[in-house]
C-alpha cells in the first residue's frame, strides 16, 4: 500500500491536511484504501476556530470497503464508488463517460483520454467531470457543474515534476492531490458559506 500526504494552502493558510492510502493489484486496478482528512476554519483575522475530520474513513474500519480510483481496464457506462464508507461520510462514485477524449491542457495535449462524472448521494447537486491521462492522472478536474453540464470551477495540469520515481499506483493520487491545490479555494470556501 502506498500513502500520500497533501496540504492544501490558500494565500498561506493551511486548510486541508490529508493523507491517503493506495493500492494496485495483479490485475493493474488503482484502489483507493481510505483517507485521513482535517480541514482547517479560521475567523475574519486569520484566527483559527475550528477543525473537521469528516469524511476520513479507512477500509475495514466501521464496515468500510476500498473503491476503485482507477480501473485497469477501464470501459464507457462503467459505475463504480471510489469510496465506501457509509458511517464515516465517505461515498464518492464515479461514471465513466468517455476514454477517448482529446483534452488540452497547460502542460500538453492528451488523447484517448478518460472523462468521469463523480458525485455523491450525500452531495446529490455536486458533480463534477474529471479527466484521466494514461501515464499521468488526472489533467483536469471540472467541479461544480451547473445543470447544463458548465463548471464552476475548473483546475489543470500545468506541470509534472518527476524528482523521485513513484509506483505507477501513486500517481493517480498525485495529481489529483496537485490538483486540488491548484482550485480557487476562496470561491469555493465563499459559495459553501
Amino acid at each position: 500500500m502506498s500513502r500520500l500526504h497533501a496540504r492544501t494552502w490558500d494565500n498561506g493558510i493551511l486548510i486541508e491536511d490529508t493523507t491517503d492510502w493506495f493500492a494496485q493489484d495483479k490485475l493493474g486496478n488503482v484502489w483507493y484504501m481510505g483517507e485521513s482528512t482535517k480541514s482547517f476554519t479560521y475567523d475574519g483575522s486569520g484566527k483559527l476556530i475550528g477543525t473537521d475530520t469528516s469524511g476520513s474513513w479507512r477500509t475495514g474500519v466501521h464496515g468500510a470497503k476500498p473503491g476503485f480510483i482507477m480501473p485497469a481496464h477501464p470501459a464507457v457506462g462503467l459505475n463504480y464508488f471510489q469510496e465506501f464508507s457509509p458511517t464515516d461520510q465517505a461515498e464518492d462514485q464515479a461514471q465513466i463517460l468517455s476514454v477517448s477524449k482529446s483534452v488540452k491542457v497547460p502542460v500538453g495535449t492528451f488523447s484517448n483520454v478518460m472523462q468521469t462524472l463523480e458525485t455523491s448521494p450525500l452531495e446529490p447537486d455536486v458533480r463534477e467531470n474529471k479527466y484521466y491521462a494514461k501515464g499521468v492522472g488526472i489533467i483536469l478536474d471540472n467541479d461544480e457543474l451547473n445543470s447544463a453540464g458548465i463548471p464552476l470551477n475548473s483546475a489543470a495540469l500545468v506541470s509534472v515534476t518527476n524528482a523521485v520515481p513513484l509506483p505507477p499506483a501513486l500517481w493517480v493520487g498525485v495529481c489529483m492531490l496537485a490538483l486540488l491545490a491548484v482550485v480557487p479555494w476562496k470561491a469555493v470556501l465563499k459559495s459553501a458559506a
